[in-house]
């Protein structure tokens, strides 16, 4: 669960946002704490091929150009081995979430 205000500050990170040219295809992992580094260790050891992530704060944005059903890096990210409970949503969910919030 996030606040208008975190919603709004996740949107604003984006650090992706330069590569990831399709809002379907660019994720959001909310996490309900920080992981640890061991989180991102496993996830830089899986072979992701094009897709790539960020770790910031309580939340992980990664960018899958050749969609999600393949996606290695995307079944990582699903995995409970990240020690935290995590809920992914698309890019056009996140800023629609936000533009709700803000009605």
């Amino acid at each position: 669960m996030r606040s208008r205000d975190e919603l709004a500050d996740v949107i604003e990170r984006n650090p992706l946002g330069r590569v990831a040219d399709d809002p379907r295809r660019y994720m959001v992992n909310f996490l309900s704490g920080e992981p640890g580094p061991e989180v991102a260790e496993a996830l830089a050891a899986v072979d992701a091929g094009p897709d790539r992530f960020v770790i910031s704060g309580r939340e992980i944005y990664s960018w899958h150009p050749d969609g999600l059903a393949r996606s290695d890096l995307a079944k990582a990210l699903a995995d409970r081995r990240l020690g935290v409970t995590a809920s992914a949503r698309n890019w056009n969910t996140v800023t629609k979430l936000l533009a709700l919030a803000d009605e």
